[in-house]
C-alpha cells in the first residue's frame, strides 16, 4: 500500500491565516527554478526566506492581483513544500517530512497566553489540535501494524486557568509566533447592543370616540399623494414644508372637528395625518397630551451580540399549588408549595450585528396577568404573545403592536337606600357595560456601543 502525503504542518496554517492583507502581485513564472521564485518573494515581502536541501525543481505559475503570502502557499502546497516562520521571524521552507522531522526532536517550551475577551478554557480544544505532532513516534508505537496513515501523537500541551483567564501552551518554539498569531484572531471583542425600550398602553376605545381610527404601517400604504393648494397670488407651495391650510371637512376627517385640542403636539397629528407623512412620534405625543395614552416603563438593557436580553415589567406573583399525586396515597396528607409565576409585560430580544452594521433582532414578547377563579380550580393565567424577526438600522426604532386587552366594564348607578331595595330597586338604579380596549406598543431602540464608547444611562426628562 502506498502511503499517503503526511499532513500539512499546523505551522503552515498558523502562518498563512485568515483574510491577508498583505501585498498583492501580479506576476508570471514560466519553468523558473524554485529558488529564484522564494528570492522574489523575499524582495516583494521583506521578510528572510531560507530553503531547505529537499526544495529543487521549477515553477510555472501566473499570479493575477493576489497577496504574495497566499501566492506563495499555493505555489508551495502544488510541490509538496510547506513553510514554518521560526520565533525570530525568518521563514523556512522544506518539504512535509524534514519539517515534521525537525519538530519531532525540536525541544519544548511554555509559554502563559492572557486572553481578554472569550473564555480560555472555550479555546483549549481549538489550540491542541494545532499542536505539533510526532508521527514517527506513533507509527512505531503500532506494534507492527501496516497502515497508510501514521498514528501520530500530540507532542506539546495546552491548559487553562481559570483563575487568570489565560492558556498555558508548550509547544516547539518555532511555532509559537503561528499560535500566537492564531490566538490573536480567535481572542476579539464582542460587540455590544445597547437595548432601550418604551412600553406605552394606549386606550383604543377613547381613541374611536373621538372619531379616529389608526393602525401601524408606511406613509404609502395608508396614504395617497396630496397636492398643497397654491400660496395667495398663485405661487405653488413646497409640500416639504409642511403646511395645509385645514378647513372644517378635513379637520372632521381626521378626528373631532367640535374637539378643542391643545396646541402642540395635538395639532402636529393632524398636520402629520392631512399630509400624509405619518409620524408615529407626534402620534404617540398627541394621545400622551389627551391623556389617551399611559407610558408603562422605559426600561432599557445591554448585552453582547447573539446573547439573549429579557426584560420584565412586572411581577413575580406566589402561587399555592396542592400536590395532588401525594394526596391520593393512602395516608399521605396533601402537600402544598408555592411556586412564583412571573406575570406582566415580558420581552425577550436577541440581537446580532450584521456586516454593513445593522441589527437584525428576534424579538418575542408577552403580555400576562394573574386572574383568580371559582371553584378548585384556583387561577388562569391569560396571555397574548408576539414573535417576530426583524431588521433595523443603528439607533432605529422598531414598533410591535397588536397587544390588545379588551375588558367589560360594569358601572351601576342610583339612589342610595331605594336602589337596594328588592324587586323595585331596578327602578332607583342603572347598570352601564361597556367595552374597553386598550392597545399595547413596545417601542424598541438598538444601539451598537463601539470600542471605548461609554453606555449613557438612561433620559428620564422625556415623558
Amino acid at each position: 500500500m502506498t502511503p499517503s502525503r503526511p499532513a500539512a504542518p499546523a505551522s503552515t496554517a498558523a502562518l498563512f491565516t485568515g483574510q491577508s492583507q498583505q501585498r498583492r502581485i501580479t506576476i508570471t513564472w514560466e519553468d523558473a527554478d524554485i529558488a529564484d521564485v522564494l528570492a522574489s518573494f523575499a524582495e516583494i515581502s521583506g521578510r528572510t526566506i531560507v530553503r531547505g536541501k529537499a526544495v529543487t525543481g521549477t515553477v510555472s505559475a501566473e499570479i493575477k492581483d493576489q497577496p504574495w503570502d497566499v501566492a506563495m502557499k499555493a505555489i508551495l502546497d502544488a510541490h509538496g513544500l510547506a513553510a514554518t516562520e521560526e520565533a525570530s521571524g525568518i521563514i523556512v521552507v522544506d518539504s512535509y517530512e524534514n519539517i515534521l522531522q525537525r519538530q519531532s526532536s525540536e525541544p519544548l517550551t511554555t509559554q502563559m497566553v492572557g486572553i481578554n475577551y472569550v473564555s480560555a478554557a472555550s479555546l483549549v480544544e481549538i489550540v491542541r489540535g494545532l499542536l505539533s505532532k510526532d508521527c514517527a513516534a506513533g507509527a512505531s508505537a503500532q506494534s507492527g501494524q501496516s497502515s497508510g496513515t501514521p498514528n501520530c501523537i500530540t507532542r506539546g500541551n495546552v491548559v487553562s486557568d481559570s483563575g487568570t483567564n489565560s492558556l498555558i501552551i508548550s509547544e516547539v518554539n518555532s511555532r509559537m509566533p503561528g499560535l500566537m498569531q492564531y490566538l490573536r484572531q480567535l481572542d476579539v471583542r464582542t460587540p455590544q447592543v445597547h437595548l432601550k425600550a418604551k412600553i406605552i398602553s394606549v386606550s383604543r376605545t377613547a381613541i374611536e370616540q373621538l372619531g379616529l381610527s389608526y393602525d401601524l404601517g408606511s406613509a404609502a400604504a395608508y396614504f395617497n399623494n396630496l397636492i398643497p393648494r397654491n400660496r395667495p397670488g398663485g405661487e405653488t407651495a413646497d409640500d416639504r414644508e409642511g403646511r395645509i391650510t385645514l378647513g372644517g371637512e378635513v379637520l372632521a376627517g381626521v378626528g373631532n372637528a367640535s374637539r378643542k385640542y391643545k396646541n402642540g403636539a395635538a395639532l402636529n397629528l393632524l398636520f402629520s395625518t392631512a399630509l400624509g407623512k405619518y409620524s408615529l412620534t407626534a402620534f404617540l405625543d398627541a394621545l400622551h397630551e389627551q391623556q389617551l395614552s399611559d407610558i408603562q416603563a422605559e426600561p432599557s438593557i445591554t448585552t453582547l451580540d447573539n446573547r439573549e436580553a429579557k426584560i420584565l415589567v412586572g411581577e413575580e406573583t406566589p402561587v399555592r399549588v396542592i400536590d395532588a399525586g401525594a394526596a391520593s396515597q393512602i395516608g399521605v396528607p396533601a402537600r402544598a408549595n408555592v411556586q412564583f409565576k412571573e406575570t406582566g409585560i415580558i420581552l425577550t430580544v436577541t440581537p446580532h450585528i450584521t456586516n454593513n452594521r445593522q441589527i437584525r433582532m428576534s424579538i418575542s414578547a408577552e403580555q400576562s396577568e394573574l386572574r383568580i377563579i371559582g371553584g378548585d380550580l384556583g387561577f388562569t393565567i391569560p396571555k397574548r404573545n408576539a414573535n417576530t424577526q426583524l431588521l433595523v438600522s443603528d439607533g432605529e426604532t422598531a414598533v410591535i403592536g397588536g397587544l390588545t386587552q379588551t375588558q367589560i366594564v360594569k358601572n351601576k348607578s342610583g339612589i342610595p337606600l331605594l336602589s337596594d331595595l328588592p324587586l323595585i330597586g331596578r327602578l332607583f338604579s342603572q347598570t352601564d357595560t361597556r367595552e374597553e380596549k386598550r392597545d399595547l406598543l413596545i417601542m424598541i431602540t438598538p444601539h451598537i456601543i463601539d470600542e471605548g464608547e461609554a453606555i449613557r444611562p438612561p433620559n428620564h426628562d422625556q415623558h
